[in-house]
């Protein structure tokens, strides 16, 4: 997962899309992490390591939820639902119960669920130029879809590779 997401992370900072490009190169990287550490630890240890990686990511992926509710519920809500995840497995790492290594897998095939609707959501809305499934835009996301052309390039003129250098 690592390589292919890192090549999305390019493709989505060449696009000018930094919060996507930020969000998956967080995930790119966790998978860089998490599989090395996998790799060097005998199979079927608990690491709290691991654990405190966990906690450091969910916390890094809330932050990114906080602003995805701004404008993208869908998006804010898959990425929660991730930092939840990230957490009960680092609890676990710690020593924690096993119902809650179980719960994060759980929430895995949730997350997994979600991403596949707003992943064909979003494909549908790009293909047919219109809504066909809810994504639940709210405020300037929704302008910028819904908004006349004049929404879309309100703040252009401050945008960076459109004005001056300083």
């Amino acid at each position: 997962m690592f390589p292919l997401e890192t090549i999305a992370v390019v493709i989505a900072f060449l696009a000018r899309d930094t919060f996507g490009a930020t969000g998956l190169g967080m995930f790119s990287t966790s998978w860089l992490a998490f599989g090395l550490a996998e790799l060097t630890s005998p199979a079927g240890q608990l690491s709290r390591s691991v654990g405190l990686m966990d906690f450091g990511f969910g916390f890094a992926i809330i932050v990114l939820a906080a602003a995805a509710f701004m404008g993208k519920p869908l998006i804010g809500t898959v990425m929660s639902l991730a930092a939840v995840r990230v957490v009960f497995a680092g609890v676990h790492e710690f020593g924690g119960p096993s119902a809650l290594w179980t719960a994060a897998g759980w929430l895995g095939v949730a997350i997994f669920a979600l991403a596949v609707y707003g992943g064909l959501a979003f494909l549908l809305e790009d293909v047919l130029q219109q809504e066909v499934l809810p994504v639940f835009r709210i405020g300037t996301s929704r302008h910028s879809v819904e908004g006349d052309l004049h929404e879309q390039l309100r703040g252009i003129g401050r945008e960076a590779g459109v004005r001056h250098t300083l």
